[in-house]
């Protein structure tokens, strides 16, 4: 079992693809700080290695960027959540990706806990979010720090209740509401 942590750093996608490839049984990746530089095709190379990963259960994405303006996260994100089935923690924090990704959500119900703060999911993506999320073992889900109006957080909430989606606690920042409407006041005890 590998765990592989780069962080605070300009990298390829090459580079990067490079020390995934010599961990054997890598089961968790966190990127921190991290931009990106190379071709569309590098990057394809990279997301094709993560598409179907057998041992990944966790990957934290903090201010992860592609320093190419005319790429983001988009298609990595959507590789993993369709494809990487071990898949139990996700978390995305700061990161540009297009939000028609979380679609692939339905994909994935090994997820346990998702992550995507500082996101700027908007009252739109909340819903789609929402729809995406697929019966299974999801505990909790931290929207902290993204531009949902309370309108947004109603919805995404209604939303779950009424696809009998069960999830221990969700987050938008100020105030934990679980799916039964309960607020607590510190978003800090939600485990991320």
């Amino acid at each position: 079992m590998t765990a592989i942590e780069i962080s605070n750093k300009r990298v390829t996608f090459s580079k990067a693809l490079s020390e995934l490839e010599a961990a054997d049984n890598l089961t968790s990746l966190k990127l921190e700080q991290v931009t990106f530089f190379g071709s569309e095709q590098d990057m394809r190379r990279f997301s094709g290695f993560l598409r179907g990963h057998p041992t990944l259960e966790t990957i934290h994405f903090h201010q992860v960027k592609v320093g190419n303006a005319n790429f983001d996260l988009t298609l990595i994100v959507s590789q993993i959540l369709i494809s990487v089935r071990s898949l139990k923690d996700f978390t995305l924090d700061g990161c540009d990706f297009k939000p028609a990704a979380l679609i692939c959500l339905a994909y994935r119900p090994s997820l346990v806990n998702l992550a995507l703060r500082n996101c700027n999911l908007s009252d739109t993506d909340a819903e789609i979010l929402a729809k995406s999320i697929p019966a299974g073992s999801l505990e909790s889900i931290d929207l902290t720090g993204n531009n949902m109006s309370d309108l947004g957080r109603h919805a995404f909430s209604t939303i779950i209740k009424n696809n009998n989606v069960l999830v221990n606690s969700i987050s938008f920042g100020a105030s934990i509401k679980s799916t039964d409407g309960l607020e607590a006041k510190k978003a800090s005890a939600i485990a991320a």
